[in-house]
């Protein structure tokens, strides 16, 4: 659904989403950047959680607690 979102919004004369703001290098490395952090972030919740609940025991209420 994004894709055909994205399709459309690159065809229309007057799009809802302006993506030439991602022509710019500096935009384009800034979103990249986000993402990559976004992610890192997301991994090091996720392993956390599991790291306290399987390794040390935590109930996952306790381990949400100590997120």
């Amino acid at each position: 659904l994004t894709c055909l979102g994205v399709r459309r919004s690159l065809r229309h004369p007057r799009p809802a989403a302006d993506f030439t703001l991602l022509r710019a290098a500096t935009t384009a490395v800034g979103n990249a950047a986000m993402v990559l952090l976004s992610v890192t972030q997301f991994a090091v919740a996720l392993c956390l959680a599991l790291f306290l609940t399987e390794r040390w025991g935590y109930s996952v209420l306790a381990a949400a607690l100590a997120l």
